[in-house]
């Protein structure tokens, strides 16, 4: 039973990977992508989009030690993807990220814990002027409930509308600190003139909790208007 339920869960992310990439592809996001992946773990993400969108260039941000030796690896071979082993929030900083709990994926943290690693956090909009990075097609975020601290430190992309979409982790209990609250994300990029476009990868725990994490679509009102 439990490696049926297995085989429809892959079969099911499967299926709703090839939904996203109809979706952006629809949006014209085909070609010549500018494209983030911010919490960029063991390389996944990046190497999917690498095979969606292959004449795109891909900045991956992962500030775990461990993880980001994994990203080196399985990347090294990728010359339109390179990696970057700090975080991204709202100001530069040092900062320490938690011992996981599960999946290798730790929380940025203000104050050392026991067994946090120090880490680098970075504002997206001083990476980008450094970069000489003028626009970001899709920015992807997953960084377990530190969404907002990351989408903060873009404010002057913000208002140059120099984000056509974001692709981010989130969930709807405001109780759950792993993820962000879809609520929230949708307030602040509400203010930032980006439309909510749809759910995918979508995690449903229980009948009674409903959907525990999904990947949330926005996009930038002016470009795509």
């Amino acid at each position: 039973m439990k490696l049926i339920q297995k085989i429809l869960h892959f079969s099911r992310r499967f299926t709703e990977q090839d939904e996203l990439s109809k979706t952006l592809n629809d949006l014209g996001l085909k070609n010549n992508l500018m494209i983030f992946d911010v919490g960029a773990h063991k390389g996944q993400t990046s190497l999917h989009f690498c095979k969606l969108f292959p004449q795109s260039f891909i900045h991956a941000f992962e500030p775990s030690p461990y993880l980001f030796a994994e990203i080196e690896k399985n990347l090294s071979k990728k010359k339109n993807i390179r990696c970057h082993n700090f975080a991204l929030g709202e100001t530069n900083e040092k900062a320490f990220l938690t011992k996981p709990n599960s999946d290798l994926c730790g929380q940025v943290i203000k104050a050392q814990e026991k067994n946090s690693t120090s880490i680098s956090v970075r504002r997206l909009d001083e990476f980008c002027q450094v970069e000489k990075i003028d626009s970001i097609d899709l920015l992807k975020i997953d960084v377990e409930g530190n969404e907002l601290s990351v989408l903060r430190g873009v404010s002057g992309m913000f208002e140059r509308n120099a984000i056509r979409a974001i692709l981010l982790e989130c969930d709807f209990n405001k109780d759950d600190k792993q993820h962000s609250y879809f609520i929230d994300i949708f307030d602040f990029l509400s203010d930032q003139n980006f439309c909510f476009h749809g759910l995918f990868d979508v995690v449903r725990y229980s009948p009674s909790y409903g959907i525990g994490f999904c990947n949330a679509l926005f996009l930038n009102r002016s470009v795509f208007s």
